[in-house]
């Protein structure tokens, strides 16, 4: 019987270790967060790719269209697994393994059909041109500067209800909340991709640095209440929203270094009336 010949890789073919060492570069490890769980969650570095797909939030439902798409290499932003004990606090603490059923769907499909996963998250948010630079060029924002978490920069003046039309319509946000006086003047604003309303240091940097409005998403009581005791005005536009310019703007960094990368519309958690 006649020896198989060997398959190797030619030397030009693009494997999962270029996409991660492009990744490196746009988003450096070294901004990520303490404790924030990035990089590659599935698949090996030497696999073969032909196919990247980006996407804010890594469905079941998405995951299958991906797979069928031939996509071969994931890059979520979200965290796409569940993960025990994470939201213990607020009651969602998964108890058994049978509540994460999901997971081994996911990783199912993603092993039986050879697809490397990958997370970039914090490391993105942070990186320049990544989720709140894209974030402040939607809006329009001048004379950006960066802090941390965000980016802070001036607008033309406008009041505050007017100001949160301007970022709905910019960000396409299906519904948007706002904190504050409709009819008092905006200048500067201090973006935060995400969710920034869950960061209470955001709304003190806010308040002492003079900046008129955080725009961000997710909001939640306590930074409403903290937010009106400073009379810090906060507008909270989605999380998905927000950091959707920032899905577009890597795909397109990725399409310029020569992938072949599609950007997926996951949508977001909710549905509005």
């Amino acid at each position: 019987m006649k020896n198989e010949p060997s398959i190797s890789l030619r030397e030009d073919s693009l494997t999962a270790k270029k996409v991660i060492n492009t990744l490196n570069e746009l988003a450096p490890p070294s901004f990520s967060v303490l404790g924030d769980e990035e990089g590659l969650l599935l698949g090996d570095e030497d696999q073969p790719v032909n196919k990247v797909g980006v996407v804010w939030n890594l469905s079941p439902n998405i995951l299958s269209l991906m797979a069928g798409d031939g996509v071969d290499f994931i890059i979520t932003h979200t965290y796409p697994f569940l993960r025990r004990g994470v939201a213990k606090l607020d009651g969602y603490e998964c108890l058994s393994d049978n509540a994460l059923f999901t997971n081994k769907l996911k990783k199912k499909l993603l092993r039986q059909k050879g697809i490397a996963l990958y997370r970039v998250h914090s490391s993105w948010d942070n990186a320049v041109g990544g989720n709140n630079d894209a974030l402040a060029a939607a809006l329009e924002l001048r004379r950006v500067e960066k802090v941390a978490f965000g980016r802070v920069g001036s607008v033309k003046p406008l009041n505050l209800r007017a100001f949160s039309s301007f970022v709905k319509e910019k960000l396409g946000s299906p519904s948007l909340r706002f904190v504050g006086d409709p009819g008092a003047m905006v200048n500067r604003v201090m973006v935060a991709a995400g969710t920034g309303f869950l960061f209470p240091e955001l709304i003190e940097h806010c308040y002492q640095e003079g900046v008129d409005v955080l725009v961000s998403g997710d909001l939640v009581k306590k930074a409403a209440k903290r937010a009106l005791e400073l009379g810090v005005f906060l507008i909270d536009a989605g999380a998905l929203e927000t950091e959707q310019p920032g899905m577009k703007a890597l795909t397109n960094k990725l399409r310029e270094r020569g992938f072949k990368a599609v950007l997926y519309e996951s949508g977001g958690f909710y549905e509005y009336v």
